[in-house]
């Protein structure tokens, strides 16, 4: 299931800080185990444990084994005032390797948004997952015919340095590509109005996103999220 129930005894980062505009908000990224299936966390909220109005927070748990993708949440933002905004996908069939969260998040910040990447979770080395190691983004993407960056998404600065095709692995477990644009649905929202309805549209409705080889075009399966449903 792409978006699961919490699992006992998350490992989560630090709280790290981030300020938008005049707000500064605190944020982090967990991962947990539970017969065999992970869960990734991604928690933001007021750096002061203050109130957020509705639709200020958005948070996207990304579930990671080595430098792949194996399942996203889709941003998933605060459908009601509340402190914290807590996003989680779980899965057990992705594949081997050493398994953690690495969450994104938006922000509001009183005129628009602000969109940021968490930090790395701690590893999750399990002996059945022991297979593919975390190797970590390379210093410069590489390029296809197309002219497309490709690669992981582990490790990049900040949204907007991701490369246009990320590396995930698919439902059918092959590890390719997908589209980073529609990765990010849901992210190009400008109001907390305009992420209300769009939540509302989402509802219920999972997202199956083509996974391609680097080259963008040869299809080898798909990947599936469900943005904008909140789980807590």
């Amino acid at each position: 299931m792409p978006v699961g129930a919490a699992q006992a005894a998350p490992q989560y980062s630090l709280w790290y800080l981030y300020n938008a505009g005049s707000v500064q908000y605190a944020h982090r990224s967990g991962i947990s185990v539970d017969s065999g299936a992970h869960t990734a966390y991604a928690e933001v909220r007021r750096s002061n444990f203050s109130t957020s109005p509705i639709n200020w927070l958005g948070a996207n748990a990304r579930l990671y084994y080595g430098t792949a993708m194996c399942k996203q949440s889709g941003i998933i933002y605060n459908g009601f005032a509340r402190v914290t905004q807590v996003a989680t996908t779980s899965y057990g069939g992705c594949a081997t390797g050493n398994a953690y969260g690495w969450a994104s998040f938006r922000v509001y910040n009183g005129g628009g948004y602000n969109s940021f990447t968490g930090v790395q979770s701690p590893l999750l080395d399990d002996p059945s997952f022991a297979a593919l190691k975390t190797s970590g983004a390379p210093d410069q993407f590489e390029t296809n015919e197309r002219g497309l960056t490709y690669g992981s998404a582990v490790g990049a600065a900040s949204p907007a340095a991701e490369p246009q095709l990320i590396e995930v692995i698919a439902n059918n477990g092959k590890v390719g590509y997908a589209y980073k644009s529609a990765l990010d649905e849901g992210t190009d929202l400008k109001t907390p109005e305009e992420v209300g309805a769009w939540q509302a549209s989402k509802r219920g409705k999972p997202t199956v996103i083509p996974v391609y080889l680097s080259d963008g075009s040869t299809k080898i399966g798909t990947f599936t999220h469900h943005p904008g449903v909140s789980t807590k």
